[in-house]
């Protein structure tokens, strides 16, 4: 297909952009690249920026349309929508026309003879609040009052495994999901996250695992169900598309029944914010971006509860005083 400055910015991911840049990727990224392609589109029709494209009535953004111009109009369109006013939600819609307009404007495919330029807005910091011990143990707690089973397995069980495994590894879930048994050894004591279902593109290996995290796996084994041999460790049939929105209602239930915050900020993410925690109070920060698969420090310490990680410090711990004592005098004699 050729592709010129005519050509709609929709087509030009789905055709080009996504087959090449985002084979393998997980379903929620595609999916968030649609829905912001969809806003830009939405924008484009409310006819919300400046300059001469707002002459051209009714029709659908091309590549020929990116500019900064048109992107800050449309991060400043999307965050008016927000019903927070999130700087954060205007930065999505500009990631994703930012990265297409850079991918059609390299070589050798140079439809866009420019390159953006457009700054994100500024996002406030926030202090990150995740899951303590006993948090977590209360939801553990109702993790054993499920009912019903998944496909044959006990619910309670099922449950209990997939949350213990997902702190001690601290993976994202879709890769946690996508763990065939192939690459859980329970004798060896291990389990392996495979590169192709990480973000990173690494392996990562988890041995020994503690024994806790052993015995919740060991209750899962299909035999000890009279189940046959299952393709992977966490049998789940109800989200085929792999965006988890059915495990994590189910999770939702969980929160709620231990009377822990349910919102979209305390689903599995927040156990991984909960092992990079954990971790760094132990070992480090440095520790922690390794365990947690992150290629910039930066990305870590967004995931660090530094209420939990170290003990609240008083200015005078941190602080000399700023009239120091003086130093007695030394008395030497002459003789």
């Amino acid at each position: 297909m050729i592709w010129t400055a005519e050509s709609l910015v929709v087509d030009y991911y789905e055709h080009e952009y996504r087959r090449r840049k985002h084979a393998g990727k997980s379903p929620r990224t595609i999916e968030e690249y649609r829905v912001q392609l969809k806003n830009f589109e939405r924008f484009f029709a409310a006819q919300a920026f400046t300059g001469p494209v707002a002459a051209e009535l009714g029709r659908r953004p091309r590549l020929g349309d990116l500019s900064d111009g048109v992107i800050a109009d449309a991060m400043s369109w999307q965050q008016l929508r927000s019903p927070t006013k999130s700087a954060a939600t205007a930065n999505k819609i500009r990631s994703v026309l930012v990265a297409i307009w850079n991918d059609a404007a390299r070589p050798p495919r140079k439809i866009i003879s420019s390159r953006p330029d457009v700054e994100a807005f500024d996002e406030p910091n926030r202090i990150i609040s995740t899951w303590t011990p006993e948090e977590f143990a209360a939801l553990l707690g109702a993790a054993k009052t499920t009912a019903g089973d998944v496909l044959g397995v006990p619910a309670p069980a099922f449950w209990k495994a997939l949350l213990v495994a997902n702190y001690y590894t601290g993976a994202r879930i879709t890769a946690l999901m996508l763990v065939r048994c192939e690459h859980v050894n329970l004798a060896r004591k291990s389990l392996k996250l495979i590169a192709e279902n990480q973000k990173q593109k690494s392996d990562q290996l988890f041995q020994p695992l503690p024994e806790d995290c052993l015995a919740a796996l060991q209750a899962i084994e299909p035999a000890q169900y009279g189940l046959a041999e299952r393709d992977y460790l966490f049998p789940w049939p109800y989200d085929p598309n792999r965006r988890w929105k059915t495990l994590r209602r189910h999770l939702t239930r969980l929160l709620k029944a231990a009377k822990l915050p349910a919102t979209r900020l305390h689903k599995f993410h927040n156990i991984r914010r909960m092992t990079g925690t954990r971790v760094f109070a132990t070992a480090g920060l440095e520790a922690a971006r390794e365990y947690l698969g992150h290629s910039d420090r930066k990305v870590t310490e967004r995931y660090i509860d530094s209420q939990q990680a170290a003990p609240p410090r008083k200015p005078g711990e941190l602080l000399p005083p700023p009239d120091p004592p003086k130093p007695p005098l030394r008395l030497f004699d002459a003789g």
